[in-house]
């Protein structure tokens, strides 16, 4: 797509493969919704974002942030990434829960106090901050 001089993603990888394509295709948004879905990991377990699952999986990328409109209001997703520590700071709208997903460490705390594991349900509407230390990789 760079060689044939595009400045976003086209509906097809090159003219040579569909030369009526248009630059300006809804195709052309998949990378936007591999970003929310599966690099933030943020996807609806509910009609309407009733509940919201967030399973970020990072990689080597050292942080990121996003905010997603929903229905009921923006989702708010930060994180940084490093070998001693993920942190991920959170804010889902009112009338959300969510089930977030961490990567498993030695320490694993929410809001300040120490959980027992990196699967966490029921995490109400607001603002959360989640830290693992010596984080694994996701399981």
């Amino acid at each position: 797509m760079l060689r044939e001089g595009a400045t976003m993603t086209m509906e097809a990888w090159g003219q040579e493969y569909k030369p009526n394509q248009d630059w300006n295709h809804a195709w052309g948004t998949a990378p936007a919704n591999y970003i929310v879905r599966h690099f933030c990991g943020i996807e609806p377990l509910t009609p309407g974002f009733g509940e919201v699952q967030v399973y970020p999986h990072p990689g080597p990328v050292t942080s990121a942030s996003i905010k997603y409109g929903t229905i009921r209001g923006q989702i708010i997703e930060r994180f940084e990434n490093t070998p001693e520590r993920f942190r991920l700071w959170l804010t889902l709208p009112g009338n959300t829960r969510g089930r977030v997903y961490l990567p498993a460490g030695q320490v694993i705390k929410m809001d300040g106090k120490i959980v027992a594991s990196p699967r966490i349900t029921g995490v109400a509407a607001g603002r959360h901050y989640f830290e693992v230390y010596s984080p694994t990789v996701y399981r």
